[in-house]
């Protein structure tokens, strides 16, 4: 298992799509924390950050408290929460909307 983790993350540096096929054939047998916390990595390298918190949120629900993990969860709700900031929703123009 080790070694199929090391390959996956040698293959999230040259190719993300690869590597998030063969992680996705092993998770269908297995899916420990590992696997889990390196499909969140590849998820966020693929910029598909709503599946990387969903992957974050499973492993919290799971296995308990992690503070890095929760950390990277944090993280991408604030990224998240900023890409999707709709200015034209806000029907008082004039007060800045980031306020």
């Amino acid at each position: 298992m080790k070694s199929q983790l090391n390959e996956i993350e040698k293959l999230l540096e040259s190719n993300a799509e690869k590597a998030l096929e063969k992680i996705q054939k092993i998770m269908t047998k297995n899916s420990d924390k590992e696997l889990l916390t390196l499909r969140a990595k590849i998820f966020q390298t693929l910029n598909r950050n709503t599946d990387a918190i969903n992957d974050y949120i499973e492993i919290l629900k799971k296995y308990g408290h992690d503070e890095e993990i929760e950390n990277r969860k944090k993280m991408l709700e604030t990224i998240v929460g900023m890409t999707q900031l709709d200015i034209y929703a806000c029907t008082n123009l004039h007060n800045d909307p980031w306020d």
